[in-house]
């Protein structure tokens, strides 16, 4: 924030200084609305439908406008009666109405801008679907869908091709201008529209037809016979910062959008420790910022490492991640991870637990672990994925993936038990 404020600062400064050095202190609200249009911009229309667009291509096109402003009086005053001017050995009488024109070439280009602009930010909306769909953003192929947005950028590619043509054929007559407006200008514009046509009609494909992908093989496909099987595929909103979540939500081949959620930690007093990992779960699900659609899944998911009656959260520092690893050597604990799973239709969450056994360990073996690997951001001060549970896991009573951080199983039976009350509130509706 304080680099882009520096930056704001520094920009209104220059537009200022440009405008009274060309005596032109009254175009000095352009780099002021300019400025002020972004801020709003990023701060409240970001999400908002069309208008967001509208507004980064309003500010493109005052580009070449801002030139005309400062530029064109500048010349108005030099050219206040016929001069001789000299381009390439080539002698033109400059009229005092040529003015005009230049205003209308500014005016034309600034058009051009703003409409060129407009096809671009629609295509980023096209290519950008799930990221803009995990941060609530209401774009136009969210809201009135891909066609819509597809036809209005192609009508408006239309416009411009065809305003292009019309200046080719009444005011440019030269070669350079026909090689300029055709390769300059049009075959990146055709480009463009078709390489990101061509991008998204493959996703949707894979999206509604069941038919994904496989992370590992782009040349394999998977085709799902449960209850997704007869419409779209959700897509699973993982609120955590965790790695080795996403890396186990990844795996049952669903299509994941990462994000993340802020919240305290802090469980009430008088809960029961057993309790602890689906509040904390569900709290997460209550303080995520975003807007779900109806093709969409949030999971959020919290593990506690249970001690007998003390809970083990998640090390201070390193000495703290030690002690904790003296208590659980030779001993059994419980791991809790609790999953709170929601969509715009409700929600449920559950917790699932595992029994760990460790052998003894060493104070050499636990500080090797805690000096070479990374306990502090783990519940219990351990993950069972690394060295240690190599060498210390002796037996696990329940689900690995619990101790892992999400219990695959449980997730995967709630999402197929989701997909059959999608599957049958959407035939009811198509009865009725």
């Amino acid at each position: 924030m304080t680099a882009h404020m520096v930056l704001s600062g520094l920009g209104l400064g220059i537009g200022v200084f440009v405008a009274w050095n060309c005596d032109l202190l009254q175009w000095a609200w352009i780099p002021a609305f300019s400025i002020g249009a972004l801020w709003v911009y990023s701060t409240n229309l970001k999400r908002s439908l069309v208008i967001g667009n509208g507004l980064v291509a309003t500010l493109t096109a005052l580009v070449p406008l801002t030139v005309g402003v400062y530029e064109i009086p500048m010349l108005a005053r030099y050219f206040v009666e016929p001069k001789v001017i000299e381009v390439q050995s080539a002698q033109y009488v400059m009229e005092p109405g040529f003015i005009r024109e230049l205003w209308y070439w500014v005016l034309a280009y600034s058009a051009f801008a703003f409409m060129s602009t407009l096809v671009r930010e629609l295509q980023k909306d096209m290519a950008d679907v799930p990221g803009d769909k995990a941060v609530g953003c209401n774009t136009v192929p969210i809201a009135w869908g891909m066609r819509w947005a597809k036809g209005l950028a192609l009508f408006h590619t239309a416009v411009i091709m065809a305003g292009l043509l019309i200046v080719r054929s009444m005011y440019l007559h030269d070669r350079m201008s026909y090689w300029y407006i055709g390769i300059g200008i049009s075959a990146p514009l055709l480009l463009s529209a078709g390489f990101t046509y061509n991008a998204i009609a493959r996703k949707e494909h894979l999206r509604a037809g069941m038919l994904r992908e496989d992370r590992h093989d782009p040349g394999r496909r998977l085709c799902l016979s449960d209850p997704f099987s007869s419409m779209n595929q959700p897509t699973l909103i993982l609120a955590s910062a965790s790695p080795r979540r996403r890396q186990l939500l990844q795996g049952l081949d669903f299509p994941v959008e990462i994000t993340s959620v802020d919240v305290d930690e802090t469980p009430p007093l008088d809960m029961p420790i057993e309790e602890v990992a689906e509040h904390l779960a569900k709290k997460k699900a209550d303080g995520w910022p975003g807007t779900l659609m109806n093709d969409q899944v949030l999971i959020t998911a919290d593990t506690t490492v249970v001690l007998g009656s003390t809970l083990l959260n998640k090390p201070t520092d390193a000495a703290d991640a030690r002690r904790m690893l003296r208590l659980l050597a030779g001993n059994t604990h419980k791991v809790i991870t609790g999953v709170c799973m929601r969509t715009l239709q409700g929600s449920t969450s559950f917790s699932d637990v595992a029994e760990v056994t460790f052998a003894p360990l060493t104070d050499e073996q636990i500080a090797y672990y805690v000096d070479h690997y990374s306990p502090l951001d783990k519940a219990g001060a351990y993950g069972v994925q690394d060295w240690i549970g190599y060498v210390a896991v002796e037996r696990i009573n329940g689900s690995f993936y619990t101790v892992m951080g999400l219990p695959l199983h449980r997730v995967f039976s709630e999402l197929m038990r989701m997909g059959s009350e999608r599957t049958h509130t959407h035939k009811s509706r198509l009865e009725k």
